[in-house]
């Protein structure tokens, strides 16, 4: 049986990936668990646990632990969770932004991974980390430093992780592309003072250039072979 973990699945592409996972989930071949906040807003599925998870807290993953049944030979992890905040020129960010952009996007999703390796031991599953990453994370954009850095620097710490695991864990990053989120409504509402590129990426709203969320999560479950 194939468990799948889903990381940040309450809006916008992680909720769409959510919604066409339910689609293929059978009881006895094929499991989700949903991990994020607001879990009692959404109809709980037979195949599906939900736990709820809050990022920003220090001690989210304390006492997390899968229940990992015998019957279980693959886990897949898709992460998620991230924020764009604070987009703005160093020198001109808030200390409290800075240290949320580097907790969301960068220690939790770590601590959830170290957490998983570790229960992963004496076991015979197999663990897959699928990380939904972004062309930030290889380039600098103006007024995006803490996103560009949180996103490389996780890149980073999964890629140790599969030279570390001699086989026994694989990762694979996967850029979505430009989804139409309230991520790129939240870029779109700066000033160009904030982020110079800011005219560019209404442009590509105002073209049609986005791409559907639901259509994003389709290349990425058709890609990672979950459709």
């Amino acid at each position: 049986m194939k468990l799948i973990i889903l990381l940040g699945f309450s809006k916008g592409l992680g909720k769409a990936i959510y919604q066409q996972l339910i689609i293929g989930l059978k009881p006895n071949e094929r499991e989700l668990l949903a991990l994020g906040r607001n879990v009692n807003d959404f109809s709980h599925h037979e195949c599906i646990q939900y736990q709820e998870v809050d990022l920003l807290k220090m001690d989210c993953w304390e006492g997390f632990k899968l229940d990992i049944h015998n019957n279980v030979k693959t886990v897949d992890v898709i992460i998620n969770a991230s924020v764009i905040e604070p987009i703005g020129a160093v020198g001109c960010l808030e200390s409290n932004k800075i240290e949320d952009s580097i907790y969301v996007n960068y220690i939790s999703p770590s601590k959830l991974v170290n957490s998983l390796i570790a229960q992963q031991d004496g076991t015979d599953f197999t663990l897959n980390l699928y990380n939904i990453t972004s062309g930030a994370s290889s380039r600098p954009i103006d007024g995006w430093a803490l996103y560009c850095s949180t996103k490389a620097a996780f890149r980073m710490f999964l890629d140790v992780v599969q030279a570390e695991s001699e086989g026994q864990v694989s990762v694979k990053h996967i850029d979505p592309g430009v989804v139409d989120t309230d991520m790129q409504r939240t870029i779109r509402s700066k000033s160009e003072e904030a982020m110079k590129d800011v005219q560019q990426f209404k442009e590509l709203k105002n073209s049609n250039k986005l791409k559907s969320p639901e259509q994003a999560a389709r290349d990425v479950l058709v890609y990672l072979e979950l459709s």
